[in-house]
């Protein structure tokens, strides 16, 4: 969903409302006790962020910029439905034939600068979902005012903050377990095929879409 004024909530209440805090249960795992619940109420919030970002692409422009204050979550009347929307469109670039080329003639609000190398624009969203997602499932802020440089964007998962790799495990090396009880195989399969340092490695969110853990 694409609007310009946000309904539900930010990214940071997600956050809270999955994980709880100090002064508040969690409200989305609320009587389950287990970390598999927030996991199980995680997935769902994930599926409906990358369904929001594979409209972006459908309707043939990358974001680029996204991240916590740029994306919103409402729950729906529905058991276990949620819905993403993406605001801030101000990086956005319209894709060419080949996924990558700047068309930004016909977007004026677009901005004229060229691109630097680098992967093919809905790959960076792709990281950028990854690294969202992550934050969201270790609750533990990412530091995306590094993911702004670039040269940096690229480098994947080493974005997370080093208390966030020490609790995910192995600095999350590919193919690195999670500890018991923080994270399923699944969702750590998920986050590393979204956030692979090689960009060729990476899953569109649409592709992603399909993995088991979304069934």
């Amino acid at each position: 969903m694409i609007l310009r004024q946000a309904p539900g909530i930010s990214w940071a209440r997600a956050r809270a409302a999955l994980h709880g805090s100090a002064s508040a249960p969690p409200l989305w795992a609320r009587g389950l006790e287990d970390r598999r619940a927030i996991e199980r109420c995680w997935r769902l919030v994930a599926a409906a962020l990358l369904k929001a970002i594979a409209e972006v692409h459908r309707a043939n422009v990358a974001h680029l910029d996204l991240r916590p204050e740029h994306v919103f979550v409402a729950r729906e009347a529905g058991p276990g439905a949620f819905t993403v929307t993406l605001l801030d469109f101000s990086m956005a670039r319209e894709l060419g034939p080949a996924g990558h080329e700047v068309a930004s003639q016909h977007t004026p609000s677009v901005s004229q600068q060229p691109l630097r190398r680098g992967p093919p624009l809905p790959l960076q969203d792709s990281l950028r979902a990854g690294l969202l997602l992550a934050e969201l499932l270790f609750n533990v802020p990412v530091d995306f005012s590094r993911a702004q440089q670039e040269d940096l964007l690229f480098l994947g998962a080493e974005h997370i903050p080093a208390r966030c790799a020490a609790e995910i495990g192995g600095g999350w090396a590919p193919g690195g377990a999670a500890p018991d009880g923080c994270a399923s195989a699944a969702a750590m399969d998920l986050l590393e095929r979204l956030c692979a340092r090689d960009a060729s490695q990476r899953l569109l969110p649409s592709q992603a879409l399909y993995l088991p853990i979304m069934d």
